[in-house]
């Protein structure tokens, strides 16, 4: 700002071209550019907008490069322009669009505003260009015009006069994109990561526009969850809330109509509320929509009037009730509160390109309790079904069976254990501690083998490590054991190891899903080896081994396979 240079790097744009609908594409004025420039420059010239606002006054229904939501003032005054128009029979109106308007201002004009209201000359000296002779001219173009009975879009909208919802059947729609995104040819991660980031947006963004029913955003949202139970290969049982809840929470985070729609839409209904415009601050207390937002205000548990923080707050304790349901659901909904705000253990729900198709459904089968176990079949509508191990014969066959107790599983059990004591021991050894694997330590008549002893100077730490299924307190309940077993080592581990004091019982508790409990974060940090690559190891190799282990026991061979990939888990 001194000296009136921008940086070259602050200058390179983003531009998407857009082709117009109906017009022949080969030609190059059918196509609209659109372009986003870069952050720290936008940022940089909202400051300079809102400090000039200060001082220059702006015409209260300017709408555009001001702090309003300009694009939804402009349909909200169209939509109450049509309902009045079917009122009273009458209405002309002419949309006029000034070719090249920003070449049009005087910029000299500008330049010598802006000196008198004391802005740094370096800011004032931009280069631009100027139209020749700038003339708004009709001539012989012809001002596009509709009938009544057919749709105009407007803003990327499809708007009829007969209705306040978007044009055509949404529901329709929404069918039409989702099944072909599922007949496309892509892994069913990649069809989540576009229906979350390209598909629903779009949708969304036309059901902000009117005010649909509930009964609409119920029935889009059957259909988003049926599409996408077909592609992981989920049953009807599924819960709901796992479509919903965040990555970082144990789900896949969709965005859910019925609950995302009324909170957008109220949302910009209290921005246009809030316009500091008077005209259209007295449109909207006499209009149609403000009766339309305060009546999904009440249908969606709302207050209205009301602010955005508000309508923020309400929207997720919907979304935490859910959530909350499925935590209490017996079978299903078991140890999903353990996977709350474990950035670690759900990596895989955020970054679902780094599992294998076949392994990311197994994932999701296995977290939403869903895996073709006898039990989870039983519970699914098969109650006649026999429930035994088809294995060991002996035990019910579950998935938390299958993953922690089953004899035919136990080989896999070891190797995931040992492949995580081996992981942690090689990393004290690196940050130079010394390690003392299965050391044998008697008490009374009875002798302990530790996984880990690891001395850091004068203090001592007895490591254990253990690999739990997720079930109810399962991880708190590991964690508790482990303690209790180990800590009566403590005398003899200081007389074994002269001139250190055993400083306590630092269990590892991992889920075999991949969850990380606070208490091993807690441990590893006692022993200065908590790391985001080693917590991300430990994840990777319990839920990697896991679905193996899964798959291998379904596997009417019933062998156990050796397979390798860990140089991918990045430790």
């Amino acid at each position: 700002m001194t000296f009136g240079i921008c940086p070259g790097i602050l200058k390179r744009n983003r531009t998407v071209l857009i082709p117009k609908t109906g017009k022949d594409t080969a030609r190059a004025e059918n196509w609209r550019p659109i372009t986003i420039g870069p952050l720290v420059l936008r940022l940089l010239t909202g400051i300079i907008r809102r400090k000039l606002s200060n001082v220059v006054p702006l015409h209260e229904s300017q709408k555009g490069f001001v702090d309003e939501p300009g694009c939804s003032v402009n349909v909200f005054l169209l939509n109450e322009a049509l309902e009045a128009a079917k009122k009273s029979g009458k209405l002309a109106g002419v949309l006029i669009d000034v070719s090249k308007a920003f070449d049009t201002v005087p910029h000299s004009l500008l330049r010598k505003t802006l000196k008198a209201h004391r802005v740094l000359e370096a800011l004032t000296r931009s280069k631009t260009w100027f139209m020749k002779d700038p003339e708004v001219s009709l001539g012989e173009v012809k001002i596009p015009s509709t009938d009544a009975g057919k749709v105009v879009r407007y803003l990327s909208i499809d708007v009829s006069i007969w209705s306040r919802a978007p044009g055509g059947d949404i529901n329709k729609k929404t069918l039409e994109f989702v099944q072909a995104l599922g007949r496309a040819r892509l892994k069913p991660s990649q069809k989540v990561v576009l229906l979350k980031g390209y598909v629903l947006p779009k949708l969304f963004y036309e059901l902000q526009m009117g005010f649909p029913r509930a009964k609409t955003l119920n029935g889009l949202d059957l259909i988003i969850r049926e599409e996408v139970k077909s592609w992981l290969k989920l049953p009807a049982t599924t819960s709901d809330a796992f479509f919903y809840k965040l990555n970082e929470d144990g789900g896949l985070g969709l965005p859910r109509p019925r609950t995302n729609i009324p909170a957008a839409i109220l949302r910009r209904g209290t921005a246009i509320l809030n316009c500091k415009d008077r005209r259209v601050q007295a449109i909207v207390l006499s209009s149609q929509s403000m009766r339309s937002w305060a009546d999904m205000a009440a249908q969606n548990g709302y207050a209205w009037p009301t602010d955005k923080n508000k309508i923020g707050s309400t929207k997720w304790v919907k979304v935490k009730r859910e959530a909350k349901t499925w935590s209490r659901q017996a079978y299903h909904g078991t140890g999903i509160v353990a996977r709350k705000r474990d950035r670690h253990g759900n990596w895989w729900l955020k970054r679902s390109d780094s599992l294998r198709p076949g392994d990311f459904i197994a994932a999701v089968q296995l977290l939403t309790r869903t895996f073709p176990a006898k039990l989870t079949l039983s519970l699914a509508g098969r109650p006649r079904m026999c429930t035994t191990c088809r294995r060991c014969r002996t035990e019910c066959e579950s998935i938390g069976h299958i993953l922690g107790s089953c004899p035919s599983t136990k080989p896999q059990r070891i190797a995931r254990h040992d492949t995580i004591r081996d992981a942690l021991g090689k990393a004290a050894i690196k940050a130079g501690l010394s390690v003392a694997k299965e050391q044998s330590v008697g008490v009374g008549d009875d002798r302990l083998r530790p996984d880990l002893i690891i001395v850091d100077g004068t203090k001592s730490f007895i490591v254990d490590i253990t690999v739990r299924y997720e079930w109810g307190l399962s991880l708190a309940d590991a964690d508790r054991e482990k303690t209790e077993k180990y800590d009566r080592l403590r005398l003899a581990v200081d007389l074994l190891f002269s001139g250190t004091s055993c400083a306590g019982v630092l269990p590892i508790v991992v889920g075999s899903l991949g969850t990380i409990p606070m208490t091993t974060v807690r441990n590893l940090r006692l022993l200065g080896l908590c790391s985001n690559k080693i917590l991300g190891f430990f994840s990777r190799v319990a839920l990697n081994r896991s679905i193996w282990m899964a798959s291998d026991f379904m596997d009417e061979g019933g062998g156990v396979r050796e397979r390798t990939g860990y140089a991918r888990c990045g430790f």
